[in-house]
């Protein structure tokens, strides 16, 4: 395991540590657009053990040759989402493998990507296209189990955190227990 913290990354001097905090990071925001769990608004270091960095890797191999294979069978909607999602990414990638803020990554850095996330959820429930990356016939039986397999797990989630985010004090009260002692999360308290 690598530690990839804000000191870390001032210090990033092999294209390795490079590709790996760039990795990481990646695997980080698909982590919590499709599992929004443990949010917190300040993360002061990128997840960096192996089994993440495994994951990480094997998830973006997965993405990409579905982004090949749409492209090549002429579903665009589908390219376009997850290029949207890559694209809009980008520029927050630079902040996470740079070290240009006390917090790598951060959750209003995914604001923007998440619209194409969204899309193209939407556009596989809607389209009936789960059949295009399932390879089987899609059926309005899966699409409502794919519905209620997503909306009843977020909704839950969305609860527990909005105990978190509905005022500064809340938010920056549990920041300051899931930070070492962080001086931002102080002065933000």
């Amino acid at each position: 395991t690598i530690s990839l913290g804000v000191a870390g990354l001032a210090t990033l001097k092999t294209e390795t540590h490079f590709v790996m905090a760039l990795i990481c990071s990646i695997g980080y925001y698909l982590k919590v657009l499709v599992l929004p769990v443990e949010l917190s608004v300040f993360i002061s270091e990128i997840p960096s053990s192996n089994i993440f960095f495994f994951f990480s890797v094997i998830t973006l191999i997965v993405i990409i040759y579905l982004a090949i294979r749409c492209f090549m069978d002429n579903q665009r909607v589908v390219t376009f989402c997850i290029c949207f999602f890559f694209f809009t990414l980008l520029p927050s990638l630079s902040v996470a493998v740079m070290s240009m803020s006390e917090t790598p990554l951060a959750l209003r850095y995914l604001y923007l990507p998440s619209i194409g996330f969204l899309m193209l959820l939407g556009y596989l429930l809607k389209m009936d296209s789960v059949g295009i990356l399932m390879g089987i016939p899609a059926r309005q039986r899966v699409k409502s189990i794919i519905f209620l397999l997503l909306f009843v797990p977020y909704s839950r989630i969305n609860t527990q955190q909005i105990k978190f985010w509905h005022d500064d004090i809340s938010l920056w009260t549990k920041a300051q227990k899931e930070s070492s002692g962080q001086g931002l999360v102080y002065y933000q308290l």
